[in-house]
């Protein structure tokens, strides 16, 4: 449910984007005039799609990776060093969310310059939120890694 909600709404935000950046090409080059918005505007969606995306890529296993070490590991391995590999990953996000929360706090009541009712806090929200996905999602990989070993530890 969650994984569905999550790509609804990266595919919508991405519309808005597109429609964004098509609305202030068009509006500076054909009427010449810029619409003081859309740049913020474009600029925010895609902080907030990045963040969330990365969370979606971290879910389905799409993010950037070194892996050709990994695949010179043995198969029956290779779920121990999963679990090393998203347990130091799981330790840095920590750091990250209480980063991005106390930057969060921080900027809670700047303005946005051309949305003066946004606050750039709303927007720092996307960080400690999709470095929390990214916790819910490593967490049920490595849930899942351990269920695998116990299950061939079983079949032996």
């Amino acid at each position: 449910m969650l994984s569905k909600i999550l790509k609804y709404l990266l595919v919508f935000m991405f519309v808005i984007l597109v429609i964004t950046v098509l609305l202030q090409v068009f509006s500076r080059y054909t009427l010449a005039v810029a619409i003081p918005w859309t740049e913020d505007g474009a600029r925010l969606i895609l902080i907030a799609i990045t963040f969330l995306g990365a969370a979606v890529a971290l879910r389905d296993d799409e993010h950037v990776a070194i892996n050709f070490l990994l695949k010179r590991i043995p198969l029956k391995h290779r779920r121990y060093v999963n679990i090393l590999f998203n347990g130091a990953i799981l330790f840095f996000l920590f750091f990250f969310i209480k980063g991005s929360i106390e930057m969060t706090i921080k900027n809670w009541v700047l303005p946005v310059v051309s949305f003066p009712k946004l606050k750039i806090g709303y927007i720092y929200l996307f960080l400690p939120l999709s470095a929390s996905l990214m916790v819910y999602f490593l967490i049920l990989k490595i849930i899942n890694d351990i269920n695998n070993i116990k299950s061939n530890h079983l079949i032996r």
